[in-house]
């Protein structure tokens, strides 16, 4: 089924996706220009919006700290990215299997997990449309695999605390992945599960596990975190949800076999990649089935968060769905198309689900072989099937060719990229990943929340752009004096730091540096000021060279806790046994 799954992607490996790939391969490129080219942190990307903080954002640098980086370095940018799927793709199917396992001995029932939990069409349809984030729900099971390990009555207390510290991992990876929403959906059920079997077991491990491993996991990526919550202060994230769907077809996102992530479902509003999560009535009749008959505290716990977490995907057909409360809450106003939420729940219910049909088979007796067979069969057969149809989606993604760099001049802006024969952006229409290689900032853009183009006013500009292109009017070059018309000039650039010269300026004048204004830059080691939203000092006299530098005022805070949270696991880690 992987190869099935995989095969598009392989048998044309130079094309680039479609729909949010020219974002997310944008935000790739620019990480890979920043540290490859200039030596530099990716902080700051100058190349959209007018230039945001790349670091502090909420779906930018996600491969700043993974374990593919390495590949983009060496590597052609639609090579790199199908290494990065596939890689994943792996770690959540050896994730789900070792998951499977503590419910099962059986490779039969682990590999009908690991087909309906994973490479399921949803898979592909995220894939397909660009949504990388999806990526991070890989540890998802991870986590639940060493969480699970961790609160074992009778788990050694060394072991115990190096699975604790793994569940922090996890979520620290997923992080700094961008996980926007595997981060919250495997935090929900880590605490539904520690709930439930805190109140089954009448023991407060659990809770005091799940706290620490949250604690852990947000101590390791304290160095993203504060930054990025630095940065929602600014820019809060408050999305509309009320996407819905009636129950009485909730059957159909599982049983409609559309791989087109375009489609409009005949129950569903919106296109089918946030709804499309095909498995087949057979494999769906069986889990529902094997789950209701699963039995035991653990099994109780995955049954309590999976259906809990189900009942998000309904949506919001009404005020009072439990979807439209949860998203009363702060943190979950951030979030949006509920229908994100069946990943982790039919992780959780396909691993009760296997316990069920566990206690099937020891109650088959000396039979049991021969069930064992005909699952076998099923499993290979379901995998074929739901191969088909998720594999069958990236074959409408993923084909667009790589653009190629005309260019690669001083950097200056523009308001937007004009149209190329060689690149298609898809969505609204705006190219971002031919300025990143081609060293050009655009005004228009996809990549930021807060500066989005969906944000325009009347005359095109978006709310705290305080850049212009090189066609605009207002135009006066990547620096100048706002008050005159003194020579201003870029010395040397780079994405972090611009060094700029000015003559003929006033003490009091405004140098201006065509980016937009955010708190972390600072102009020879001081706080910069907003010039109309861009980034600006106070000249002290008629001839200077000033460096504007950027980087995240919490970075040092940040690097500073993650770094104590290491420095306490490894204490943690290498106490005695009976400590």
């Amino acid at each position: 089924m992987f190869v099935i799954v995989m095969w598009p992607l392989v048998a044309r490996p130079m094309t680039l996706g479609a729909r949010n790939w020219d974002q997310m391969n944008a935000q790739r490129a620019v990480v890979v220009r920043s540290i490859e080219r200039y030596h530099q942190f990716p902080f700051w990307d100058p190349y959209t919006c007018g230039g945001h903080p790349a670091w502090a954002s909420l779906e930018a640098d996600p491969i700043a700290v993974s374990p593919v980086l390495p590949f983009y370095f060496f590597l052609p940018l639609p090579i790199a990215i199908r290494v990065e799927i596939v890689f994943w793709a792996i770690v959540a199917l050896l994730g789900t299997w070792r998951l499977a396992g503590r419910f099962t001995e059986s490779t039969a029932l682990k590999s009908l997990c690991t087909v309906i939990a994973v490479l399921n069409s949803r898979w592909g349809l995220q894939i397909a449309a660009g949504h990388s984030w999806h990526l991070m729900y890989s540890l998802l099971p991870w986590a639940l695999y060493f969480f699970d390990r961790a609160i074992e009555p009778d788990a050694a207390p060394a072991r115990s605390r190096r699975d604790l510290v793994l569940v922090g991992a996890c979520i620290a990876t997923m992080v700094y992945g961008d996980g926007i929403y595997p981060v919250p959906h495997t935090a929900f059920a880590l605490v539904v599960y520690a709930i439930v079997m805190a109140r089954t077991t009448r023991s407060w491990r659990p809770l005091t596990a799940v706290a620490e491993a949250g604690a852990m996991g947000a101590g390791l990526a304290a160095a993203k975190l504060l930054p990025l919550f630095e940065y929602l202060e600014r820019f809060p994230r408050i999305i509309k949800s009320d996407e819905a769907m009636w129950p009485q077809y909730l059957y159909g996102p599982f049983t409609w076999r559309e791989s087109d992530y375009t489609a409009k479902g005949p129950f569903a509003v919106g296109m089918w990649h946030e709804w499309g999560f095909y498995i087949g009535w057979p494999a769906l009749i069986g889990l529902i089935a094997a789950v209701a008959a699963s039995r035991g505290p653990r099994e109780r716990a995955l049954k309590w968060a999976g259906l809990i977490m189900f009942s998000f995907f309904v949506g919001g057909f009404h005020p009072l769905t439990p979807w439209r409360l949860l998203h009363l809450l702060p943190f979950f106003k951030s979030q949006h198309v509920p229908q994100r939420w069946m990943t982790a729940s039919v992780i959780m219910l396909a691993c009760a689900g296997v316990s069920g049909a566990e206690r099937w088979l020891r109650g088959a007796g000396p039979r049991r072989p021969l069930y064992e067979g005909l699952l076998s069969f099923a499993a290979v057969a379901l995998a074929i099937q739901i191969g088909t149809v998720s594999g069958a989606s990236l074959v409408h993604s993923f084909v667009y060719p790589s653009p190629v760099a005309h260019a690669d001049s001083p950097f200056r802006m523009v308001h937007r990229l004009p149209p190329r024969p060689d690149y298609v952006p898809e969505l609204w229409d705006v190219a971002s990943l031919p300025a990143v290689i081609e060293n050009i900032g655009t005004l228009e853009c996809v990549t930021d929340n807060g500066l989005h183009v969906t944000h325009h006013d009347d005359e095109g500009r978006m709310p705290a752009v305080g850049a212009w292109g090189d066609t605009d009017p207002e135009y006066r070059g990547e620096a100048y004096v706002a008050e005159r018309n003194a020579p201003a000039s870029v010395v040397s650039w780079t994405p972090n730091a611009v060094e700029v010269h000015v003559d003929g300026a006033n003490p009091g004048d405004h140098v201006v540096l065509n980016q937009n204004w955010d708190a972390g830059w600072t102009a020879d080691g001081a706080p910069t000021v907003a010039y109309k939203d861009a980034v600006a000092t106070i000249a002290t006299s008629a001839s200077q060279t000033i460096l504007f530098r950027y980087a995240p005022r919490t970075i040092g805070w940040g690097v500073a806790l993650s770094a104590l949270t290491l420095a306490a696991i490894a204490f943690m880690l290498t106490r005695g046994p009976g400590a």
